[in-house]
């Protein structure tokens, strides 16, 4: 079959139709607007008639009563303490988002998202079941695009940051996450399990191999072969520190992109837990979600000896599940130590499976995208904490001041969406790259599973020896002009499967766990060094 296969018209066609639907169904627009509400700033006449209602009731003085109604045409004016100001509520409306920023940005990146997980599902579907020999897995090319999307988007928010006073912490933070990074790497040798430093080796060494022998099929062609080219290549070195610094630094850009989105994660987070105080259940949830990502990082953490992990029994190929029906069915119960030995073997084999780390994070984006109206609905409730704030306060607060701090409210509310929800779709596609690219498996050890996927590849191949297929136009447009089979070889030759599990690895165990450690730092802030109302 062709190199691209039938996945090419079959993934511009859901996109095209997809994209169309978009106009008409988005799921962005219907995560900004699900169930939300929000506080309508007043106008300067509502605030002049509150103020005016609060002179007459507080005060017996003529003259202050008369202050307000002299000045009717004056816009600035300062709002006394206590003066009680009601805002109006009213949920948001599609029609609301276009007054808000980056409001397109997030509907777009949310719908192109999910347009890329409907093709990853029904691509990985395709090579489980069919088992092409020949054909690239294009999801591969999709979840590529979505985390370059991303990390655009956050790129134009961090953009305008650095034009502001708060470009110091992003410089900081970039400069702690190459600090970070460097230490993770020196780290990785020991304690974690990426083999960074193995993964770089094996692409210089094929990488040689590789134009090694294209020199030698140039000397059996020519007369005259590239001596100084072949020369030049045997006296080049791998510079492992040249590696290292690379990673370091493509760490220290994440690290920076990060940052502002994971400190709103924070300040949801706080917001969040004071609001769900009557329901214990919901804290806990919400606990569960900001600390989960550390049992997404613990998967990568390197034990005794990779192979001890895997459990030593009689048979190997046993599933988890058979070995938890044979615990069940064991007989013998006076060994009370056997029995233990077994449950720990369980509880080790599903701790330690390969593929935990995917449904992890699986779980996470679930579990956040569930909380997401619960998070911004506290963040909308801002407006409310403002105007209440004002009751208190002794400093004079002008009414201009007091209207821009109420609308900013929701002006901001399609950046803090895009901070929250893009960092978690660049998770869950880099996920979705170490599964294909990783050569990790969906069912794992599970033997029913499988069997289950053998029985239906076997049958999908029996089907396809009885039918015929028409000439490819496709394989000729490869073979002649852009001979794509051979740099997909070559390729594959480069970048095997042990270097892109080790390098996309890293990534996401990086990106989780610096979204992680730069949220407990912004938890710490709010909770003990500023806890005003403002994100």
């Amino acid at each position: 079959m062709a190199l691209l296969g039938p996945q090419f018209i079959y993934t511009i066609i859901v996109f095209v139709l997809l994209a169309k639907l978009g106009k008409f169904y988005s799921y962005g627009r219907y995560l900004l607007c699900n169930k939300l509400f929000r506080y309508l700033s007043p106008n300067s006449e509502e605030l002049k008639k509150t103020v005016r209602n609060h002179y007459k009731n507080h005060t017996k003085n003529k003259k202050l009563n008369r202050l307000f109604e002299i000045d009717d045409n004056k816009e600035d004016f300062n709002i006394p303490e206590g003066a009680i100001i009601e805002l109006s509520v009213s949920p948001v409306q599609p029609y609301d988002l276009h007054f808000i920023k980056y409001s397109d940005d997030f509907q777009s990146f949310v719908d192109v998202s999910l347009i890329s997980i409907i093709i990853f599902i029904s691509t990985e579907t395709y090579m489980a079941f069919i088992q092409p020999n020949d054909e690239i897995n294009l999801s591969v090319i999709w979840c590529g695009m979505i985390i370059v999307y991303g990390l655009a988007t956050l790129a134009l928010t961090t953009k305008n940051y650095l034009k502001t006073s708060e470009s110091g912490l992003i410089i900081i933070s970039a400069g702690f996450s190459f600090i970070l990074s460097l230490l993770i790497q020196l780290a990785d040798s020991k304690y974690l399990d990426f083999q960074l430093q193995d993964a770089f080796r094996n692409i210089s060494s094929n990488a040689f191999s590789l134009i090694q022998n294209s020199l030698q099929a140039e000397e059996i062609t020519n007369q005259n072969p590239p001596k100084a080219i072949k020369k030049n290549l045997k006296t080049s070195s791998t510079n492992d520190l040249l590696f290292t610094c690379f990673i370091a630094t493509l760490s220290s850009l994440i690290g920076a992109l990060v940052f502002f989105p994971a400190f709103r994660q924070a300040k949801l987070h706080f917001l969040s837990l004071k609001y769900s105080q009557k329901s214990k259940l919901k804290r806990f949830v919400l606990h569960l979600s900001l600390i989960f990502p550390i049992l997404v990082s613990a998967c990568w953490i390197k034990t005794q000896n990779n192979e001890s992990l895997q459990i030593k029994t009689a048979s190997k190929n046993i599933s988890s599940i058979q070995k938890f029906i044979n615990l069940l069915n064991y007989e013998n119960s006076d060994s009370k130590f056997t029995v233990l030995y077994s449950a720990k073997s369980l509880f080790l084999n599903i701790l330690f499976a390969k593929n935990l780390k995917i449904y992890l994070v699986l779980i996470l984006f679930f579990m956040r995208l569930a909380l997401f109206r619960h998070y911004m609905q506290s963040y909308l409730n801002l407006a409310y904490e403002i105007a209440a704030s004002t009751r208190k306060q002794s400093a004079k607060v002008t009414s201009t001041k007091f209207i821009s701090s109420i609308s900013s409210i929701y002006q901001y509310y399609g950046v803090v969406a895009s901070h929250y929800i893009i960092p978690l779709y660049m998770l869950l596609f880099m996920v979705f790259l170490l599964k294909t690219l990783g050569n990790y498996s969906w069912c794992g050890d599970i033997e029913f599973c499988n069997n289950l996927v053998k029985l239906i590849s076997n049958w999908s191949s029996n089907f396809q020896k009885n039918t015929t297929y028409s000439p490819n136009l496709f394989k000729r447009l490869e073979t002649s002009h852009f001979n794509l089979s051979q740099s997909h070889d070559a390729l594959n030759k480069i970048l095997t499967q042990d270097v892109l599990r080790s390098i996309i690895g890293y990534f996401t165990f990086w990106t989780n766990t610096i979204w992680f450690t730069i949220s407990c730092f912004g938890l710490f802030y709010y909770n003990y060094i500023d806890n005003q109302y403002s994100v």
